[in-house]
């Protein structure tokens, strides 16, 4: 290639090699120019593409690279097993013969004793009485609830033997539910003061006048605390079948009060009929004092509830207990003070095998 100055008149002639040179510059420049035309985000996805491949290519260079090359075996040459080749050849190992001793027979062990746990009595034995029996007054607190119990009792049975409930001002007697009251729902705690006086009296007029054939409506909650409490409680302390027997009767005529659609009972029952109805509502009071705000003039109610033998006295007496006679881990009291034994639940009898 030549060049010509015309001015100087100056001919220059290029060789290829520097035409080669020249024609790389102007194509690198033209690639730098080109590169910066760029925007930053084009230019950096690029880099990063020719990055990666950069990494891609030395990485399988290296891998490759680094496997070993296979030994090449002359022809007649013996061939090498290979460790997986070695590995799936079986292999036969001859177990070494020691001789054995001679096999005992085994002794037969005498068999363990079998224990056998006491269960408790069945569901059918749990009505069965207790039979407690009690000493009598130990102190001198007893002695006089003791003592108050047989005043009162003596008036009772002055005035109103065999009847409902006591009227000590008038030395009169009242009824409600006709079946000798205070009477039936004070007999255990005769029993618990070991009054035994008392209680054969008792125990003589319930065999030959309580009768509950009667026409006669009853509460069914207040007959059932008091005279069925009261007849169950006598039966579980003295073991007499007699208190059982009325109690069945009694509760057989108290059944037709369960006999209802809403599953609710009724609250009153015919003890006769044995119609169970709604209440008839009637003035019933639980306190034998008019006006307990004035202590001067308390206006006293002409009448002894039944529950003060039965249940005010009791407590007092059980309350003054050195000794605990009716423990309450095996007693439960209803709502009229009534003793009941703790149902015995029945369990199955079960072997155990002494080790």
């Amino acid at each position: 290639m030549q060049w010509h100055d015309r001015s100087s008149n100056v001919v220059i002639t290029l060789e290829p090699g520097f035409q080669n040179l020249t024609s790389r510059r102007s194509f690198f420049s033209s690639l730098t120019r080109g590169w910066g035309s760029l925007t930053r985000l084009q230019r950096n996805l690029i880099s990063a593409i020719v990055l990666l491949c950069v990494v891609t290519v030395v990485f399988r260079y290296l891998q490759y690279s680094s496997i070993p090359d296979e030994p090449q075996i002359k022809e007649g040459e013996p061939k090498v097993a290979g460790a997986e080749e070695l590995a799936q050849i079986p292999v036969v190992v001859e177990e070494e013969h020691v001789p054995q001793p001679p096999k005992e027979e085994p002794k037969e062990e005498p068999k363990p004793e079998e224990k056998a746990v006491v269960a408790p009595p069945p569901a059918e034995e749990n009505h069965k009485p207790v039979f407690v029996q009690f000493r009598g007054p130990q102190n001198d607190r007893q002695r006089a609830v003791v003592g108050a119990f047989k005043h009162a009792w003596k008036a009772y049975k002055a005035h109103a033997w065999g009847h409902d409930e006591l009227m000590p001002l008038t030395k009169r007697y009242s009824e409600w539910f006709r079946v000798g009251l205070t009477l039936v729902d004070s007999m255990d705690t005769m029993l618990i003061m070991n009054l035994q006086e008392e209680f054969s009296e008792s125990r003589q007029w319930v065999s030959e006048s309580l009768n509950f054939d009667i026409n006669q409506d009853v509460n069914l909650f207040e007959i059932t605390i008091r005279v069925l409490g009261g007849l169950l409680s006598t039966y579980h302390l003295s073991g007499d079948s007699l208190f059982l027997d009325k109690a069945r009767d009694l509760g057989d005529r108290l059944l037709p009060c369960l006999n209802t659609a809403s599953r609710i009972p009724y609250s009153d029952v015919n003890l006769k009929s044995r119609e169970a109805h709604p209440p008839r509502w009637g003035p019933d009071s639980s306190t034998s004092i008019q006006n307990v705000r004035n202590p001067d003039n308390p206006q006293m109610r002409d009448k002894m509830e039944s529950f003060f033998l039965a249940e005010t006295l009791k407590y007092f007496y059980l309350l003054f207990d050195d000794y605990e006679e009716v423990p309450l881990s095996q007693w439960m009291f209803n709502t009229e003070a009534h003793p009941l034994p703790l149902p015995r639940m029945a369990v199955p009898t079960v072997n155990v095998t002494a080790v």
